[in-house]
């Protein structure tokens, strides 16, 4: 279920408001991030080359898989070895050989001496591989290779040289976030045509489009409210709400799921089923944002889905038309945490995590720092299995060890909160036969709060500034692509000004950091 457009609904009411307003003063260079160089991801990978070949490639099975910093994709820990260029290479030359050359029209017929048609050609590449206007310097390194190949050839063969070099282009594979003009206060301003391609990727996870390339060349990206007004032009576009799915799984660690084995003994054959479980989210995800413009309140604690026939059994319903909104509260499941892609990452290949699933609440949901144990000097150990024993009595015993009770005191009143779910997030009543025990606590927004399950945690969750504070850090870190402690304060202290509607949604989240200062400017190197 890929529903296309987003709906902005009410959100559009605050849209003159909706974030700072423009002013001709730098903002604080302390609350700005460093410039950086940011490595495409292999999903913008193939979206930045498929724009340029003027058909779509896929890359997936040719690449190494991204490198992630904080489970985010986007991040300027990527790289290009020597390797990945040489795959990147390899996958792409075949396609380029093949391009149907949609621009300009002179070159399905030209001739490999039409010097009028190769300048027009290069230029038009190029444009779309760098995402900007290219330099004499750039076009003049460019005509040579064109010669190259079609010195004993056709002019396709020309074109095909000239596609390889620009599909393996530094410009082309990076995302540049630099700064350009004077600094002023210690800040410096992005350029326009790196804000195009920054609120494009971020938008709709595609390098921009015509439309945004005009405003770039007519300077209009300064201003926060075209970025705006852009921003939202472009949730039109069909590769934006792949992009809010990307976002929300790997904010929550789902993108792990294809990857996990689960035990016979909790399912048959888990990779029917995770796969599932995969579009049971991304459906649910999906009418999130075009329903509800991403509420993070519906997100959290909607209780309901969209169950595939293979996830029905496991949720003890029966199955539904693909497509039907099923309501999920009465089986004990309001929202995304009660996904069993959410309950089968959290868990063991055999039994329940408490301890994982309540640090993911905790670390995710929240921004709550958790140490790991190893930075605290302590060997991991798990409770040894016992079946005359549940998990929670198994890990309450664990958690009374002086090393690990200030940890455990955190993590597991959240993470026993969700032990009516086994290791794939299928209900249960009883644990080793002995009946289950979901109470848990909280300290929440400075008030300890007690639960009888997982579903009453995530609707107080749901409702809680924290919530919001920590869907705000996470839309930096997946924009900037990074961890910076100072952009994200700055940028929560901005959200407490918003409407509740914005403040309350992962669009309105989105939009107003288009149009912040922080997303528009950088720290001077």
């Amino acid at each position: 279920m890929n529903r296309a457009p987003i709906a902005l609904g009410a959100l559009l009411a605050f849209a003159c408001g909706s974030a700072s307003e423009d002013t001709h003063a730098p903002p604080a260079a302390q609350t700005l991030l460093a410039p950086a160089l940011r490595r495409l991801s292999v999903a913008e990978l193939e979206l930045a080359a498929g724009n340029v070949l003027g058909a779509p490639i896929a890359l997936r099975d040719s690449l190494p898989p991204d490198a992630r910093q904080a489970d985010f994709s986007r991040n300027i820990a990527q790289s290009v070895d020597s390797l990945t260029l040489r795959q990147l290479y390899d996958a792409t030359r075949r396609a380029s050989e093949s391009a149907t050359l949609p621009t300009p029209s002179c070159a399905a017929l030209a001739l490999p001496n039409d010097e009028n048609c190769k300048t027009e050609l290069i230029s038009a590449l190029a444009t779309l591989a760098f995402r900007r206007a290219p330099s004499r310097e750039e076009l003049a390194r460019l005509h040579p290779l064109f010669d190259e190949g079609a010195e004993n050839g056709t002019f396709r063969d020309g074109a095909a040289l000239v596609l390889r070099a620009l599909l393996a282009s530094p410009q082309l594979l990076y995302e540049a976030s630099l700064g350009e003009g004077a600094t002023q206060q210690g800040a410096v301003p992005l350029g326009q045509n790196e804000l195009a391609s920054a609120l494009s990727f971020l938008i709709s996870g595609a390098p921009p489009d015509d439309a945004l390339l005009s405003a770039a060349a007519a300077s209009q990206l300064t201003n926060g409210t075209e970025r705006y007004a852009q921003a939202v032009r472009l949730l039109s576009r069909a590769e934006t709400m792949a992009q809010f799915q990307r976002f929300v799984e790997e904010w929550l660690g789902l993108v792990q799921l294809p990857q996990l084995a689960k035990s016979n003994t909790v399912a048959a054959d888990f990779g029917p089923l995770s796969r599932a479980l995969q579009v049971e989210t991304r459906s649910f995800v999906a009418d999130v944002m075009a329903a509800q413009a991403g509420s993070l309140q519906a997100l959290f604690a909607g209780g309901y889905s969209f169950v595939p026939d293979e996830v029905a059994p496991l949720y003890g319903i029966q199955p539904v038309p693909a497509g039907t909104r099923v309501s999920l509260r009465e089986f004990g499941r309001v929202g995304i945490l009660q996904h069993g892609s959410f309950l089968s990452v959290f868990a063991h290949e055999a039994e329940s995590a408490p301890v994982l699933r309540g640090k993911a609440v905790l670390t995710r949901v929240l921004c709550r720092k958790i140490p790991a144990p190893q930075e605290l000097g302590i060997d991991l150990m798990f409770p040894a299995p016992d079946p005359n024993a549940t998990t929670r009595s198994r890990f309450e015993r664990h958690a009374v060890d002086p090393q690990c009770k200030s940890c455990h005191a955190q993590l597991d009143p959240v993470g026993f909160t969700f032990e009516n779910f086994d290791a794939v997030g299928r209900r249960r009543s009883t644990d080793a036969g002995l009946p289950v025990d979901t109470r848990g606590s909280i300290t929440l927004n400075g008030s300890s709060l007690e639960f009888k399950d997982s579903a009453e945690l995530s609707q107080a969750i749901a409702e809680s500034e924290e919530l919001r504070n920590c869907a705000a850090r996470q839309v930096v870190r997946f924009a900037s692509g990074r961890v910076d402690e100072r952009a994200e304060t700055a940028f929560v202290a901005e959200v407490a000004t918003l409407p509740f509607t914005w403040r309350a949604s992962l669009l309105g989240l989105f939009l107003s950091y288009v149009k912040s200062d922080g997303f528009a400017w950088r720290v001077s190197p």
